[in-house]
């Protein structure tokens, strides 16, 4: 393994993806970077 890795899902409306018509809310996105911050908080906290 090179590094370790992780994916962050956030819905997107009517549960559409890899398609022009997918569309997430900004909210959605929202939540999905703060998911993402606070991992990375985590992680960092972790290595001191």
């Amino acid at each position: 393994m090179i590094t370790p890795s992780a994916m962050i899902f956030v819905p997107s409306r009517g549960g559409i993806s890899h398609n022009p018509r997918e569309h997430t809310d900004d909210e959605q996105l929202l939540k999905g970077a703060e998911a993402l911050l606070d991992v990375v908080v985590r992680r960092l906290s972790a290595d001191r």
